[in-house]
């Protein structure tokens, strides 16, 4: 069974999760931590590029792609292939059937220790973090949602363990268009917002109110949008780093076919050591290569 999603840019992401996944099990392949690999929307193991481009709609509420192509492997059989490998694997996905194709990976890769849990994705990364002995324990965190599915309290949780490496595809492109130029967003769409950006501003940041010359109704303002996608990069960036000791300055910036910027690809360590953000980022830097025209 095959998950469809993505196009040409599924392909970016990939090559960049298994560049840093695997330059980070190297860099800690003699440390006596054990080591997880965690993947937050693992899907059914392969994957299907989706030919026929996705509405807002699907990417605000996770919706799957229609027409099937080509059928390749997903982010949970390309980490289970990294060398060395992690001493665990824990896939999760909220889908049932994607569960049931992620645990025949049990039997197709025999050596490696894999848990798949079914549920919310923000339910199980934070039970996880709240339940692991961090002391002993390093995770790799891959978080590729179909759209805006995770929760800031969720990265919060994943912050306060100190000891968590993070790939994290933000959905910068469907955010900016649902900021709507008259401000006028529907509650349902502000509420999923104020979720995945957490307590902070984002109507301050992404609109400016004036006041109309009108002699007859002087108290009258108009609103207008003034932040684009690369402003909510840069606004996502500083929220970031609010709350992680460490994040990347350089995201691969993730494009559909008609070259709308769907997501932003953000690196992230929790661990607040200067050694562990050094490595962070000298990893980081090797694994997001960035076309030579991009200025990020």
């Amino acid at each position: 069974m095959s998950h469809t999603f993505g196009g040409n840019w599924t392909e970016e992401k990939l090559a960049v999760m298994q560049r840093y996944f695997t330059a980070y099990a190297r860099a800690l392949k003699n440390q006596h931590f054990n080591k997880w690999y965690v993947d937050a929307f693992a899907g059914t193991g392969e994957r299907s590029e989706s030919k026929q481009p996705l509405a807002i709609g699907s990417l605000l509420f996770g919706e799957d792609a229609g027409e099937v192509g080509e059928v390749k492997d997903g982010s949970a059989r390309i980490a289970l292939a990294i060398d060395p490998p992690f001493d665990r694997y824990v896939f999760v996905d909220l889908n049932e059937d994607h569960a049931a194709a992620l645990k025949e990976l049990q039997t197709k890769f025999p050596a490696r220790n894999i848990d798949v849990l079914t549920g919310d994705a923000n339910e199980v990364l934070t039970t996880l973090c709240q339940t692991t002995s961090w002391l002993s324990t390093r995770a790799a965190v891959f978080i590729d949602p179909y759209g805006m599915q995770v929760s800031w309290a969720t990265l919060e949780a994943l912050a306060r363990t100190k000891a968590v490496d993070i790939a994290l595809l933000f959905p910068t492109g469907p955010l900016n268009r649902m900021l709507a130029g008259h401000g006028n967003i529907p509650p349902e769409w502000a509420k999923r917002i104020d979720d995945h950006l957490g307590p902070c501003d984002w109507r301050g940041a992404s609109y400016q109110k004036t006041l109309k010359a009108d002699l007859f109704a002087p108290n009258v303002s108009t609103t207008k949008k003034t932040i684009n996608v690369e402003g909510l990069r840069r606004f996502v960036l500083k929220r970031l780093k609010d709350i992680f000791p460490f994040v990347c300055e350089t995201q691969l910036e993730l494009k559909n076919s008609k070259g709308a910027v769907l997501y932003h690809l953000f690196i992230i360590c929790a661990n607040p050591s200067k050694a562990a953000g050094n490595l962070a980022m000298r990893l980081a830097q090797s694994a997001v290569k960035l076309p030579r025209d991009s200025k990020r």
